[in-house]
């Protein structure tokens, strides 16, 4: 059994031969402009081969934004794949992933349901958004993982009343609990009535809440590791090159450095960044040691979306099309 993180909000839930894919992004830029930084561990290629010849491979996502949905790469994917995907009150995650092709949909709730194995559940949060919800996986006789994605906010009291059991079944060690703790949108950076230096701080607050609730959240549940995600992604805007640096996630380091300083107890942060993964005793190194740093791989990424013209794929960088009307017609 092992976890491994693919990039922003994917990782790979293996027990066995079930084989889980979170919330799957690979090339196609989010919102416009947003790439993962760095590009997802693993091809598609791997994932559509997966898909045609284990049927306990299956992919959840947790709601419909770009950087959590990519429709490409579920375009690509073969029909029968199953997806699981929150049961919202809006038809449009389902009605989207019917236009990606996919036939084999199903939906869950907070009742859960059970697939190969395991039991998914899923909440949703109405007083913060409709359209996103917080995820559990339980392996009954094995492991549990929290799939927290955007909902780094405090849980609500009704949904740990219902997680803590699911959790409590579960050597501590068994815990797993991912969580957001990072900025993936436009605010403040983008936002031109601020001046940079309100910028700055903003962001800061923003980042620093994310972090140290997120990590309450697992403590809540008395997770044994948490995994910092959701957040590892960077717009790409033409003139406005400084967001490479202003919109970069957060290090492990500060995050470490941050919850010393509120006195948050951090000993279940793993030290992880795409490509590794943990296997509910350590966590093994893509390349068993840590040869590059967290400001390496953003370097690293943009350098090569920058050499594959992956960029060019962002709204910005291309030609403005011709949108006036044929009279002939």
């Amino acid at each position: 059994k092992k976890v491994t993180f693919l990039n922003h909000a994917s990782v790979l839930i293996q027990n066995n031969n079930n084989i889980t894919l979170t919330d799957p992004w690979y090339k196609k830029p989010a919102f416009g402009s947003w790439l993962s930084i760095p590009p997802c561990v693993y091809h598609p290629a791997y994932f559509m081969a997966l898909a045609k010849t284990n049927p306990k491979f299956t992919i959840v996502i947790s709601h419909g934004h770009d950087d959590h949905f990519d429709d490409d790469f579920l375009s690509a994917m073969p029909s029968e794949t199953t997806v699981l995907i929150p049961k919202f009150d809006s038809p449009g995650p389902k009605k989207r992933l019917e236009r990606c092709g996919i036939k084999n949909i199903k939906e869950f709730d907070l009742n859960g349901i059970e697939h190969n194995g395991a039991i998914y559940k899923s909440f949703i949060f109405e007083d913060i958004s409709m359209d996103d919800a917080f995820i559990t996986i339980d392996y009954a006789n094995d492991f549990i993982v929290a799939h927290g994605n955007d909902n780094w906010q405090e849980l609500p009291d009704d949904v740990l009343n219902i997680i803590k059991p699911d959790f409590a079944k579960h050597k501590k060690q068994n815990r797993f609990f991912m969580s957001q703790t990072n900025m993936a949108d436009g605010f403040p950076l983008i936002y031109e009535n601020y001046t940079k230096k309100e910028k700055a701080f903003l962001a800061k607050k923003r980042q620093d809440n994310m972090i140290i609730s997120s990590v309450k959240n697992a403590h809540a549940v008395d997770a044994g590791a948490f995994l910092s995600y959701a957040g590892m992604a960077i717009p790409f805007i033409k003139n406005q090159e400084h967001l490479l640096d202003d919109a970069y996630c957060k290090s492990l380091d500060y995050v470490n450095n941050l919850l010393i300083k509120y006195n948050i107890d951090n000993s279940i942060i793993l030290d992880m960044v795409p490509g590794d993964s943990y296997d509910f005793n350590k966590v093994n190194k893509l390349f068993g040691n840590q040869y590059y740093n967290h400001e390496e791989i953003k370097k690293a990424s943009i350098d090569f979306y920058k050499k594959y013209e992956w960029i060019n794929n962002c709204d910005t960088y291309q030609e403005p099309k011709n949108l006036e009307p044929n009279l002939k017609s």
